[in-house]
């Protein structure tokens, strides 16, 4: 069996159209993000870096919610 991941924090992001909510968590040095939006989408990045994975994790939801939106 892995270890799980631990919790570290979390942030509210404000959006026009609601808020974000990013959970950050660690496992074996490393951190993944998991960015959700309401209950319409969910996006994950992970990396060393733990501000990176922030990013890359809001930056997934970003797009994926602008094909959302145009469609």
């Amino acid at each position: 069996m892995g270890r799980k991941m631990k919790k570290m924090e979390f942030f509210i992001v404000p959006h026009p159209r609601g808020t974000v909510r990013v959970d950050v968590y660690k496992k074996n040095g490393s951190y993944e993000a998991h960015a959700k939006f309401k209950d319409v989408a969910t996006a994950q990045a992970s990396g060393n870096d733990k501000h990176l994975a922030v990013l890359q994790a809001l930056h997934e939801l970003a797009k994926f919610l602008n094909k959302y939106k145009g469609s």
